[in-house]
C-alpha cells in the first residue's frame, strides 16, 4: 500500500499581552471560524479560563467553514456597526492588513513592553520552484512583471499536472473536507495540508501508520515552505480592552497550550512541545516552525482581495483550458498593472 504524503502547509504564533485584573462580571465576545469539532476542543479552554476568572464570561461567535472568503466580511460588518468583538481570530498579511490600516485594531506595543486552499498553495509552490525565493517575493510585492518566463513556467507546471491527471478531476468544485477523501480511499497519494491535518486524521479515524508528511523540495536555496500567521487580535473599539488583553495573554502562555494541545495545534509559543507519542506529526512540526528555516507567504496573504481575484481567475482559466500558461501570465500582469495604476498598492 502506498503511504500518502502530506505536503507542508504552514503555521505561526498568536499575539501576547499582559494580564490585567478585572473587578466585575464581564462578557467577552470572541469571533472565530471554529467548526463543530474545534468548538468541542475549545470548550474546556473556555471553561478553564472562566474557572480561573469567575468574573469573565467567554462567548465565542463562529463563522464556521467560511475561510478567508466570508469571515473577513463578517468582521467588517461588526466593526462598521460600532459593535465589534473584544477579541478576534484572523490570518496575517493582506487579510488582516486592511483592518490595521483602517485603525480598527488595537496596537499591543505597550502591552508587549509590560510583558517582556489547495490549488493556490500548489501554484505558490510552483512559483517558488520556477522563480526562486528572491523573485517570488518580488512578484508578491509587484516589483517585477508577472509576464516573467518563470511565471509562465509555473503555470506550465500547473497545466502539466492537469494534463497528466496528477490532480484529482473536477477538484475545483470539491469542498476541502471532500478533497481529502481520495487520499483516505487510497486513490490519491498526496495533498497540501498543514499541522491541523493530524487532528483531521484523528477525527476521521484514519490509521496514522498509513500517513507521513514532508516539506516539499523546490530545487532552490534556501529551501522555504509556505507559512502563514494565525493570530488573535483586539479591535480598537473593544468594550473590554483590559479583559481582552488578559484573555489573549492567557491563551499564549506555555502552560495553557500544554494543557490543551488539541485546541492550540501547531503553536509556536516558546518552550511548547507536545507529547510526541500522542501527537507525532505536531511534535515534528514544532521543530520545523521554531527552527530558522525560511518561509514564504501564501498569495492570499500577499495580495489584497481584488488582486487576489485576478490570481484565482488565471488559475481557473488554465485549469479549464481557457488560458495557456503564456496567456495566464499576461492576464496576471494586466491585473497587477491595473491595481498599481489605481493607486491601491
Amino acid at each position: 500500500m502506498l503511504k500518502p504524503l502530506l505536503m507542508a502547509g504552514a503555521v505561526a504564533a498568536a499575539l501576547l499581552a499582559q494580564p490585567v485584573g478585572a473587578a466585575e462580571k464581564t462578557q467577552l465576545r470572541v469571533f472565530s471560524i471554529f467548526d463543530a469539532q474545534m468548538s468541542e476542543k475549545w470548550a474546556p479552554v473556555e471553561q478553564a479560563y472562566e474557572g480561573a476568572n469567575p468574573n469573565i464570561d467567554i462567548v465565542i461567535e463562529n463563522t464556521a467553514g467560511s475561510g478567508a472568503a466570508v469571515y473577513p466580511d463578517v468582521l467588517r460588518t461588526a466593526m462598521a456597526s460600532g459593535d465589534p468583538p473584544d477579541v478576534f481570530f484572523l490570518w496575517g498579511g493582506t487579510i488582516s492588513g486592511p483592518f490595521v490600516k483602517a485603525g480598527q485594531v488595537r496596537a499591543l506595543d505597550d502591552l508587549y513592553d509590560k510583558y517582556g486552499w489547495h490549488l493556490m498553495r500548489l501554484v505558490d509552490y510552483f512559483l517558488e520552484g520556477t522563480c526562486g525565493p528572491a523573485k517570488h517575493d518580488q512578484l508578491n510585492r509587484l516589483e517585477v512583471s508577472w509576464e516573467d518566463p518563470c511565471v509562465v513556467a509555473a503555470y506550465g507546471r500547473l497545466k502539466k499536472w492537469m494534463d497528466q491527471g496528477w490532480i484529482v478531476p473536477e477538484f475545483l468544485g470539491i469542498s476541502p473536507d471532500d478533497a481529502r477523501l481520495p487520499v483516505f480511499q487510497g486513490s490519491a497519494v498526496m495533498i497540501n495540508e498543514g499541522p491541523w491535518f493530524e487532528g483531521v486524521l484523528k477525527n476521521d479515524e484514519q490509521p496514522f501508520e498509513n500517513y507521513d508528511f514532508f516539506v516539499p523540495p523546490s530545487d532552490q536555496k534556501p529551501l522555504r515552505y509556505s507559512a502563514f500567521p494565525e493570530q488573535w487580535m483586539m479591535p480598537a473599539k473593544s468594550k473590554h480592552p483590559e479583559e481582552a488583553a488578559a484573555f489573549i495573554n492567557w491563551m499564549t502562555q506555555k502552560d495553557t497550550v500544554m494543557k490543551f494541545p488539541e485546541a492550540f495545534a501547531g503553536s509556536a509559543v516558546i518552550g511548547y512541545k507536545p507529547d510526541c507519542t500522542t501527537f507525532p506529526f505536531e511534535c515534528r512540526w514544532v521543530d520545523i516552525i521554531t527552527s530558522d528555516q525560511a518561509t514564504y507567504p501564501p498569495t492570499d496573504q500577499a495580495f489584497e482581495k481584488e488582486l487576489m481575484d485576478g490570481f484565482f481567475e488565471v488559475q481557473s482559466g488554465i485549469v479549464s483550458g481557457q488560458l495557456t500558461p503564456e496567456q495566464g501570465a499576461k492576464v496576471m500582469q494586466e491585473r497587477a498593472a491595473a491595481w498599481k495604476a489605481a493607486g491601491k498598492q
